[in-house]
């Protein structure tokens, strides 16, 4: 089925991910990782807004941030509202982040290699059209 193929290239996807991070010599979480990666990106956010690109719960993102603040990788700056802050990349935070950006590319690299330019544009392409669907995927039936 459908389901189990794209569930099995979401694991195997994960697996290289962990294996990726578990290469740096900074220990980070995935979620960490993936939070760096952002910012780096980004540059400067608020946490609900973190919450809500990962489509988690703004106190688990909290837990994300004390931790990569408390390794230096991330700084709280004050924000526009009275109780508000952004989150800020650190020049470690961002050394740390564009050492992944690298060894994502890498990664990237060797799986478009086993696929031919026509295969690597239709894995794209449905890719795409899966992700578009009106509600993401379709709701289970109870």
């Amino acid at each position: 089925m459908l389901i189990d193929q794209l569930s099995k290239l979401g694991d195997h996807c994960r697996e290289a991910f962990e294996q990726l991070i578990q290469s740096l010599p900074e220990k980070v979480t995935s979620r960490e990782a993936l939070l760096l990666s952002l910012l780096f990106e980004k540059k400067s956010m608020l946490p609900k807004e973190v919450a809500k690109t990962f489509g988690v719960t703004p106190g688990l993102i909290t837990r994300y941030i004390t931790s990569l603040v408390k390794k230096g990788f991330i700084e709280r700056q004050p924000g526009d509202e009275l109780r508000s802050y952004r989150i800020v990349i650190t020049d470690r935070g961002a050394n740390v982040a564009e050492r992944l950006e690298q060894k994502k590319q890498w990664l990237n690299q060797q799986m478009e290699q086993q696929l031919t330019k026509a295969e690597l544009a239709s894995l794209i392409k449905i890719i795409d059209k899966i992700s578009r669907s009106p509600a993401g995927l379709p709701a289970t039936r109870k």
